[in-house]
């Protein structure tokens, strides 16, 4: 984005490239991506334990699992999508509540970006021993065996052919596996091409 950003600014400069509003309207657009871009690597850095400031307090977590699917019906309505819950019993667990909003939020805007209209999303939660399970799944397209271990790292995009306009930068999951790991959690995938 911000090579697009220079190119378009000193052809406005060199008076090759006109300022019109459409012209000005798309380098708003890019900045928009470079703004989401800086915003994700800098979401990496403070995962860092070191350097990221958790506020560790108790959270009912079936309560704050059934607020974070209510703000998000909406958006998968939008895209004729079902998302469902279970939370099952109350759980309260240790941890910090704008961070895990974070996982939610990348976890959750991914399986809708990936799942067709008319399928289904499910958060869900369980308890085995004294840890919680959360899990999100999908009906959608799947991870090949061969993008499946690099799916966390960074700049990572199973669908090569996504351009700008259609994909991000390949840092959501990236963020959501450091802030997981820096909260002292672990998170895996489990998928086939195919079948979500």
């Amino acid at each position: 984005p911000l090579a697009t950003v220079r190119s378009h600014l000193e052809g406005m400069i060199d008076q090759v490239i006109p300022p019109t509003k459409e012209n000005l309207e798309s380098l708003l657009e890019e900045v928009g991506r470079l703004t989401s871009l800086i915003d994700g690597l800098q979401e990496i850095a403070l995962s860092d334990k070191a350097i990221y400031n958790f506020e560790i307090k108790p959270l009912e977590l079936s309560s704050f699992l059934s607020e974070t699917a209510q703000r998000f019906e909406p958006l998968f309505k939008a895209k004729n999508l079902e998302l469902k819950c279970f939370t099952g019993e109350p759980c309260v667990i240790e941890t910090d509540r704008e961070a895990l909003a974070k996982i939610l939020d990348n976890l959750l805007s991914n399986a809708m970006k990936y799942t067709p209209s008319g399928k289904e999303v499910r958060l869900a939660m369980s308890i085995t021993g004294n840890a919680a399970l959360i899990d999100v799944s999908d009906q959608g397209t799947g991870i090949s065996a061969v993008d499946l271990p690099y799916i966390f790292e960074r700049f990572y995009r199973t669908d090569r052919s996504r351009n700008r306009e259609s994909g991000g930068f390949g840092l959501g999951l990236t963020i959501a596996k450091e802030l997981t790991e820096a909260l002292g959690g672990t998170i895996s995938v489990v998928s086939k091409l195919g079948e979500g």
